[in-house]
């Protein structure tokens, strides 16, 4: 369940990040997403996709 409650707070930090990025008028790229996150690209699409399965 600690695993679930992380991957979901990374996610609504992306999602932060995506929404700020956006109203910026810049376009987010998944480097900067998975960065904002404190992951690495690689884990961030682990915990993204676990978060779609979660749901």
């Amino acid at each position: 369940m600690a695993q679930s409650s992380y991957t979901l707070a990374c996610i609504e930090r992306a999602v932060d990040f995506i929404t700020e990025q956006v109203g910026s008028g810049r376009e987010p790229v998944l480097a900067d997403i998975a960065k904002a996150c404190g992951l690495s690209k690689y884990h961030f699409h682990r915990a993204y996709r676990l978060a779609l399965q979660s749901s």
